[in-house]
């Protein structure tokens, strides 16, 4: 075989061996994208469902502290109906969230829990309703904890504040 017949079948087989390395390159990142997308939309799922119940708790503290005189009881609580339970939020964040999601999260459910017993012990006031004083320390909390995880959770997704 003459120098120029090498020469020839030496491009062939680099031609063929670059497109083989191109295509399973290509390969790779498609599938770590694909990967990637679904991360992106089983965390966007949880965390609209965690942002949805932290509003929610956020109007029953809101209806918490109205003057029992005045208030409405229920008239602007949101509908709990769409809104997965907490436990299943807390499975599905465990899953796929960081920790900076993760904690914020644990600290409201947490705080939520410390402020229903207390009520509990309170009693209902006057008009049959519970009341807490928008000053008491446990009604601060979880005030403080929802703006955390509604902040940690618009920092994830890259939304303003």
């Amino acid at each position: 075989m003459s120098g120029e017949a090498w020469f020839g079948l030496g491009g062939v087989v680099v031609g063929g061996v670059l497109s083989y390395v191109d295509t399973f390159i290509k390969g790779r990142t498609d599938a770590r994208n694909a990967e990637a997308s679904k991360l992106y939309e089983q965390r966007l799922s949880v965390y609209v469902d965690a942002m949805s119940y932290a509003h929610s708790l956020d109007v029953r503290v809101a209806e918490l502290t109205a003057d029992p005189e005045y208030r409405e009881y229920g008239s602007s609580r949101p509908a709990m109906e769409g809104i997965p339970n907490e436990d299943l939020i807390t499975a599905r964040l465990r899953l796929v969230a960081p920790p900076e999601i993760f904690q914020p999260w644990t600290k409201l459910l947490e705080a939520w829990r410390i402020l229903a017993r207390n009520l509990e012990q309170d009693g209902p006031h006057d008009y049959g309703f519970y009341y807490a004083d928008a000053g008491r320390a446990d009604v601060k909390q979880v005030i403080t904890v929802i703006t955390a995880v509604a902040q940690s959770l618009r920092r994830a997704m890259s939304v303003g504040e």
